[in-house]
């Protein structure tokens, strides 16, 4: 589970950049925020949200030090630290669940397609 003080620091970190981008002219203070994160080709900003790269960090970490530990020593170390820490702190728990939470929004994603078209 995510601490409410990470999420406290991305919604800071929006804010923040939200008014960097209106104080520079590249976003209208009343338009539609959404548009920031849809692709160029469809029309957007093609922004990444901070809570994507945050995830997909996550889940490059974990896999690193899953397929490395038996390479390197100091990966090992770190691995097997990492392994023994509280679920709030480990990386490794949390990008499991991380793409537990991703596997069941594709799920439903695709339920809801399936459903529409038929």
């Amino acid at each position: 589970m995510e601490s409410t003080r990470n999420k406290k620091n991305r919604q800071e970190n929006w804010k923040y950049t939200n008014n960097i981008l209106i104080i520079y002219k590249l976003h209208h203070p009343t338009a539609d925020i959404n548009r920031l994160y849809v692709t160029r080709k469809g029309g957007g900003r093609g922004l990444i949200q901070n809570q994507a790269i945050y995830k997909a960090e996550i889940i490059n970490i974990a896999e690193y030090l899953n397929t490395k530990h038996a390479e390197d020593q100091f990966v090992n170390i770190i691995e097997s630290h990492e392994s023994s820490q509280p679920y709030m702190n480990s990386k490794i728990k949390t990008a499991e669940k991380v793409a537990e939470q991703l596997n069941q929004s594709n799920e439903n994603s695709d339920t809801k397609r399936k459903a529409f078209n038929t």
